[in-house]
């Protein structure tokens, strides 16, 4: 049996996520807190930062929180998922964390997900790195335990890295796993077909500037 992983690479803002489930990262030691998690508690009015000082989720490694959006984003709910300690966290860290993810998903029955990457600033190596490490640890955690994933990978404006980290990942991917990645229809980023018939990016239109539910 072949899964299959449709990858969808957006570089839109988080709001315009459309999925079940939206993911967003955070390191233990980061505070204030920085990235995609930064922008998720300002729209979220600082309730993930109460989540923290109410000591329901500190972000160590594998660490999560799940927090209803209330209507201020598309998605109905976002997993804040911890990376761990900053110093020291590698693609390595990353990959085995994503690989992880898998096993929640499926607890929690989500299909269709946004996730979305630190910058490189955030994680200390590059977003080409930190899309492929990712994907690959999709695809390893889907060997582990097959699952219905559409994913949406938001990587800011970095989207030609992001497509290109993701696109590597698809090429190992694990035998029985194949991962379909493209970028999102809301992006402006077109794309020309390959000699194999898959796409790859063309010049951009325009420049491209343990789980605990809360109360």
């Amino acid at each position: 049996m072949t899964v299959t992983l449709p990858i969808e690479v957006h570089e839109g803002r988080l709001d315009h996520a459309e999925a079940e489930l939206l993911v967003a990262p955070f390191f233990e030691n980061h505070r204030p807190l920085r990235g995609p998690a930064a922008r998720v508690d300002w729209r979220l009015c600082g309730l993930l930062s109460e989540q923290l000082a109410g000591a329901r989720v500190a972000g160590a490694r594998g660490d999560a929180v799940l927090i209803a959006t209330a209507g201020r984003f598309r998605v109905p709910s976002v997993l804040a998922f911890g990376l761990g300690p900053k110093p020291g966290f590698s693609e390595r860290d990353l990959e085995k964390l994503a690989a992880d993810l898998v096993d929640r998903l499926a607890g929690l029955r989500k299909g269709r997900v946004a996730l979305a990457l630190p910058d490189d600033t955030t994680l200390g190596f590059p977003i080409e790195a930190a899309a492929h490490a990712v994907v690959s640890g999709l695809a390893r955690g889907l060997a582990r335990r097959p699952t219905a994933l559409h994913l949406q990978l938001f990587g800011g404006p970095s989207l030609r890295e992001v497509l290109a980290g993701a696109r590597r990942a698809a090429e190992t991917a694990p035998a029985g796993i194949e991962l379909r990645v493209s970028p999102g229809a809301s992006t402006s980023l077109t794309v020309r077909p390959t000699s194999s018939g898959a796409t790859a990016p063309a010049r951009p239109a325009a420049p491209t500037p343990g789980l605990r539910p809360t109360p």
